[in-house]
């Protein structure tokens, strides 16, 4: 196990709180809705440039392999927060409205 000090999870934490205040518009409200959704997980699709910035920021991960695919070949992928992100958003439910 790996055990940070509390002066770098501090500034990890901030770092990742500029980092969603600096979101687009919709990318706040893909992490908005994926966050007060009942089972903490969406439906996005994989090839959209949000879902991709989002993954590839560790902002979002794929807790699963599961995925559907529609008649217009878009591919749908379940994605859940970063452990982070919820405990961001259970200390300041504000910045989520």
């Amino acid at each position: 196990m790996i055990y940070y000090s509390q002066q770098s999870q501090k500034l990890f934490k901030a770092l990742k709180r500029d980092q969603f205040m600096n979101l687009s518009p919709e990318q706040k409200s893909i992490i908005s809705t994926l966050l007060k959704s009942k089972d903490r997980t969406i439906r996005l699709d994989r090839d959209s440039d949000d879902t991709r910035y989002l993954l590839s920021n560790m902002l979002i991960h794929m807790p699963q392999q599961a995925f559907t695919m529609s008649y217009n070949k878009d591919t749908a992928v379940v994605y859940a927060p970063e452990s982070w992100l919820i405990e961001l958003y259970a200390s300041e439910p504000q910045l989520f409205r």
